[in-house]
């Protein structure tokens, strides 16, 4: 239990009164002007990221650069600044070229799907607090097909590359949500509630 004296409470209540405080830096200890940033934030939030990567125009249904990448999942807080959770992921990615030392153009499709983990920080940006959102896969539960006519040592390295390769992106935390963002310097769709 909190055991506040007379002063004490006068000195909050000033502190509340003239904006350079919050009811969650009373409840936290932490000091009133770091408190009063994470006011706005959420216990919790329900991410979508979707791919939307352009399609490069001339290629074929059996050799073509397109892809699509869905993750799924959601994010809890666990500090002041910090959120993390595992999101499924889902994903196709065609590859259409020379690759290596390979003369002749070969044409690949990866097929994956997943776990991974994601870790999410609070930072300051103008017009509000961004989070900064980076995952990982979790290699014991991805699972990957790959077809098509590309050498083995090209396969295993885009296997190899699904299995390991850490992403991210960062958006502004909503004020609101549900809410849904184009991250154009990404290449996803952000929705978030």
């Amino acid at each position: 239990m909190l055991s506040l004296r007379p002063c004490t409470i006068v000195v909050m209540t000033a502190l509340l009164l003239a904006g350079r405080g919050s009811a969650q830096s009373l409840a936290t200890g932490e000091p009133p002007a770091v408190a009063a940033r994470w006011v706005a934030l959420r216990p919790a939030y329900q991410v979508r990221l979707e791919s939307a990567w352009p399609a490069p125009p001339g290629e074929s249904e059996t050799c073509n650069n397109r892809a699509s990448e869905t993750l799924v999942g959601t994010l809890k807080r666990v500090g002041p600044d910090r959120y993390e959770g595992h999101f499924a992921r889902r994903t196709r990615l065609g590859f259409c070229g020379t690759h290596g030392p390979a003369i002749e153009r070969c044409a690949a499709v990866l097929h994956g799907k997943g776990e991974v983990t994601a870790v999410g920080r609070i930072v300051p940006a103008e017009g509000g607090p961004q989070l900064s959102l980076v995952w990982q896969p979790v290699p014991e539960t991805t699972r990957i097909r790959v077809e098509g006519s590309c050498a083995p040592r090209f396969t295993a390295a885009l296997e190899a590359m699904y299995r390991t390769a850490i992403h991210s992106v960062d958006f502004p935390v909503p004020q609101e949500t549900p809410q849904r963002a184009v991250l154009d310097e990404y290449g996803r769709v952000l929705e978030i509630r």
